[in-house]
């Protein structure tokens, strides 16, 4: 197992391919017509074994508290990564659907190391709320790129000084002006995560400082 791979839950591996939604079949098929028909069908072909992408579908807040009750049930209990991105998600349609996978990890250490979840509207409550879930729940790698963020302070910082199995923080193509506690608070307790900042606000006299502290 390579470093910062999390162990697999064998308690509770299971997939489409192995009639994992066979016991719950209303359940799933209930969750799929909360979607138009073309995007239920698309959702359904990307939950795999592994990775669920429902990435570029235009979901909004409240198809994802229709995805909330699907993963309170257990159905994503097997998957190592998630791909939100190109979306149309805000913070209010984060906290329902995260608090059910803290739930669930809570109950089942769930497998989940990847999120992505770029191309959204988080803006700055959202981003503290990503990086609040990714603590909980031991995420290794967090994509919030293109989201609107403008500022990374105290509780953001707080939460990620936190969090000791993040690996690599991706806020690149956002609106941040000041990071240097943040890279700075990194670089002496957490010299091995990757952080990426490019293509934000972030003033030129502070660049040099970015590059000192060896962060993208």
């Amino acid at each position: 197992m390579n470093a910062g791979e999390r162990p697999t839950n064998k308690k509770r591996m299971t997939s489409i391919e192995n009639d994992s939604y066979t016991n719950e079949p209303k359940l799933f098929q209930n969750l799929l017509s909360s979607f138009n028909r073309s995007v239920g069908k698309i959702i359904e072909e990307r939950i795999t074994e592994q990775c669920v992408d429902i990435s570029r579908l235009e979901l909004t807040d409240q198809n994802l508290d229709s995805l909330a009750e699907f993963v309170a049930e257990g159905f994503m209990d097997h998957v190592y990564s998630l791909n939100m991105s190109y979306n149309q998600i805000t913070r209010n349609g984060v906290i329902k659907f995260f608090e059910a996978i803290i739930n669930r990890y809570e109950k089942c250490n769930m497998c989940l190391f990847e999120i992505d979840i770029s191309h959204n509207f988080l803006k700055n409550r959202g981003a503290i709320t990503m990086v609040f879930v990714a603590k909980e729940c031991e995420i290794g790698v967090l994509k919030m790129s293109h989201n609107e963020i403008e500022n990374v302070g105290e509780n953001f910082v707080g939460f990620l000084r936190e969090n000791r199995c993040l690996k690599s923080l991706d806020l690149s193509d956002n609106e941040i002006k000041e990071a240097i506690e943040m890279l700075e608070m990194i670089e002496s307790e957490f010299p091995e995560m990757e952080i990426d900042l490019r293509y934000n606000d972030i003033p030129e006299e502070d660049q040099n400082i970015l590059f000192s502290l060896n962060f993208r």
